[in-house]
């Protein structure tokens, strides 16, 4: 079939498709199947291109991070929802503001999405430190005290230091 052999594009091209627009997507479509066909392809060891590709992005975890997990358990669904818009201020903060906080991710558990669990990182156990001291820490804390105290969340939460042995 020849571009000159294909049907008229809507309020396009009468009865010819252009070079201009037949050239580039022939390149495109060389090159989108070439790049599907290496990704499939192995090395000597027997990984594919993806995998390595995939095991490259991984990060090697660093010795000393200071971690912090917070489990959080609520009796009720809207105290959980005030919760997690309570914490979104403080992400933001610690986002832009803190060069030393690493990671921090609220999980919800998969079997009870009452329980929800806060993954923290930290440069150093300085670091956290300092974002404990945060204004935005203490306005979350304000927020908790009555939940907390009328025992409608239930917090617990243990601090550990990285080994280096794994990946982020």
């Amino acid at each position: 079939m020849t571009a000159s052999s294909l049907p008229a594009v809507a309020g396009g091209f009468s009865g010819r498709l252009r070079p201009i627009f037949v050239i580039p997507a022939a390149i495109m479509l060389i090159l989108f199947i070439t790049y599907a066909s290496e990704m499939g392809k192995s090395n000597n060891e027997g990984t594919t291109v993806m995998e390595a590709t995939k095991e490259q992005s991984r990060t090697p975890a660093s010795p000393g991070v200071f971690v912090l997990l917070v489990n959080l358990e609520f009796k009720e669904k809207t105290d959980l929802q005030d919760f997690i818009q309570w914490m979104e201020p403080m992400i933001e903060n610690a986002r832009r503001n803190e060069i030393d906080t690493l990671t921090y991710e609220i999980a919800i558990s998969d079997d009870n999405p009452m329980k929800v669990v806060i993954l923290e990182r930290f440069s150093s156990k300085e670091a956290y430190l300092k974002h404990k001291r945060s204004a935005s820490a203490d306005r979350l804390r304000e927020n908790l005290a009555p939940l907390r105290d009328s025992k409608a969340v239930i917090v617990t939460g243990q601090s550990y230091t990285q080994t280096g042995k794994g990946f982020v």
